[in-house]
């Protein structure tokens, strides 16, 4: 789409809201807000899946810029509701934004479809204190805890002792209904963008926390990105067959950031990010500038996902 085209377009960016994540999203609502000032798109910017949907009843946007992270914009809910109002809107539709916000679904499906994934266990606050306890002893530890549908690292925790885990499941349960808790793989992190179906280069992860946490993601300044990742032909190959058939098995469309632990020479599938963040700490505009593609052109290729109406079924 060219620079005139957008005269007539008039783009909700919807950020913020009411998650845990909120200011990781606003950040990078700023940034995508500037961007489209220097596009010249008529961009509008929207706090929260509330004040859109006052704002489709006043001044109905031409597309929407889904960069609302947590339930309100990755879970289906924002999707279902665009696709009444038979309005366009960037990245995964419904089915696939359901599956991928659920770790533990998207887990199951992905493993039928033969990725590679880590033993877990599904624990709620129905159970007992012994009964979790027991549901660690099986998995074996360190384990990981982590809620099944929360992003940005919120309520995880890397628990090495039994001691630890009803504390760790304590406050992952006061974020989510469910938690699970899965085996740890200690092996390198690695972000793989997928735009409109194109791998762009991984970035491999280094942090001197325990492990990938919220404040390595968005607050220190020692976390280490790699892009290009450090890896071989051959394994670079494999991590790309297998971001693509997760891609596939979720139902993803637009852009996706899909992430692994690359482990014993496996490639172990972590989890899906629908609504990826675009802050200056954020995985995405590294990998699209490795493959050169600057955060302007980044920011007009996902907006130019927003050309469906209606994106239930395979979100495509």
């Amino acid at each position: 789409m060219t620079r005139s085209e957008f005269q007539t377009d008039v783009v909700a960016v919807v950020m913020g809201g009411l998650s845990g994540e909120r200011e990781v999203s606003l950040d990078g609502g700023a940034a995508v807000m500037g961007a489209m000032a220097r596009l010249g798109v008529n961009a509008v910017a929207v706090d929260g899946l509330g004040a859109l949907m006052q704002r489709i009843k006043s001044d109905r946007p031409s597309r929407v810029f889904n960069l609302l992270h947590g339930a309100e914009g990755e879970s289906g809910v924002l999707q279902g509701m665009l696709d009444c109002h038979q309005i366009p809107c960037t990245g995964t539709g419904l089915l696939g934004s359901a599956i991928s916000m659920d770790k533990a679904v998207s887990k199951t499906v992905c493993k039928a479809q033969g990725l590679d994934v880590a033993d877990s266990q599904l624990i709620d606050a129905t159970m007992n204190p012994a009964a979790r306890l027991t549901a660690g002893q099986t998995l074996g530890y360190p384990l990981v805890v982590k809620p099944v549908s929360q992003g940005s690292s919120l309520g995880v925790h890397l628990v090495r002792k039994s001691e630890d885990l009803l504390s760790a499941t304590n406050d992952a349960l006061s974020l989510d209904d469910s938690v699970m808790l899965e085996t740890y793989l200690d092996g390198t992190e690695l972000a793989v963008t997928v735009l409109n179906g194109q791998v762009l280069p991984p970035v491999a992860i280094v942090t001197q926390r325990a492990f990938y946490d919220y404040q390595a993601k968005y607050v220190d300044d020692d976390t280490e990105y790699h892009c290009p990742c450090g890896l071989d032909a051959n394994q670079l190959v494999r991590l790309e067959e297998a971001a693509l058939k997760a891609w596939t098995a979720l139902h993803l469309a637009g852009w996706a950031r899909i992430d692994f632990i690359f482990c014993d020479d496996r490639f172990v599938l972590i989890e899906a990010n629908t609504t990826p963040g675009l802050t200056s700490h954020s995985l995405v505009p590294k990998s699209a500038a490795q493959a050169g593609i600057e955060f302007d052109a980044l920011v007009r290729s996902i907006l130019n996902t927003a050309t469906h109406t209606v994106q239930a079924g395979a979100g495509s």
